[in-house]
């Protein structure tokens, strides 16, 4: 079976992928297999996307703690249209690893003045890319781009560094001229182990919208459009229904190994 996947290149399916895919998001292996076995008797089947959506499907009607982990990349997608939850979302996920952020700062460089989307513990300066497709890399272009900010600024307020974080894998360049360069960059698997996906693990940072078919749309946009960007800031509400509540306590106490 030929598959399409999200940047438009065709490949052959590989049934261990999927399963590694389920496996990694919580799943145990048995019932990892029954239900690529049920998506593999699914007629019309032709790109990664169908794929994603089947496996979700199945997910919500018996594993829904599962299903969350697994939607995460798409969720992050879902934070948009626009890049400004990300950022924010980003911030959220650096707090509660220890970090004192701010958001849209304005800071004045040596030439111009610019507005940062993060400012890290008042001395290291951070840029959001954010995409709300698939199949989208980060590129040079964005790194040299934040480069450049942080050389600007420098010689007027001394940072320790620089930053750029994104929701998409990083191209080759990119990673090439942050070596080069010493630019820090934080996308979905790299640093290798270190990626933005391990972070929101190690945090429990899930974004608000992993809950999307157990919360309404409605909601979520709401809630996201008041700066409610992670499940975490969910504590306590009252305007949210006490069933996607108590998918969320299980979801925190399932990073704890309870679950």
């Amino acid at each position: 079976m030929k598959i399409q996947k999200a940047s438009g290149q065709i490949e052959e399916y590989n049934r261990d992928k999927l399963i590694s895919s389920l496996t990694a998001s919580g799943l145990d292996e048995e019932s990892a297999n029954e239900i690529v076995r049920e998506i593999e008797h699914i007629r019309g089947i032709k790109t990664t996307k169908d794929l994603y959506k089947a496996a979700r499907k199945i997910l919500l009607q018996r594993h829904p703690i599962v299903a969350v982990k697994y939607s995460l990349k798409d969720a992050i997608m879902r934070l948009g249209p626009t890049g400004f939850p990300f950022e924010e979302y980003a911030a959220e996920i650096l707090r509660s690893l220890g970090h004192r952020v701010k958001t849209h700062q304005f800071i004045r460089g040596k030439c111009v003045t610019h507005e940062i989307d993060l400012l890290i513990d008042g001395r290291e300066i951070g840029e959001c890319k954010y995409h709300n497709e698939r199949g989208i890399y980060t590129g040079l272009k964005e790194a040299m781009y934040t480069y450049m900010r942080f050389l600007d600024i420098n010689p007027i307020r001394e940072l320790s560094g620089v930053v750029l974080v994104t929701n998409t894998k990083l191209s080759r360049e990119a990673k090439e001229f942050s070596e080069c360069y010493g630019l820090r960059l934080v996308g979905w698997k790299y640093p290798p182990g270190e990626g933005l996906e391990k972070m929101i693990e190690r945090s429990s940072m899930y974004p608000i919208t992993i809950l999307s078919g157990i919360m309404p749309e409605r909601t979520i946009r709401r809630l996201v459009s008041s700066k409610v960007v992670t499940i975490t800031q969910l504590a306590g509400r009252r305007d949210v229904d006490e069933r996607c509540l108590e998918v969320v306590r299980k979801l925190l106490r399932s990073v704890d190994g309870d679950v």
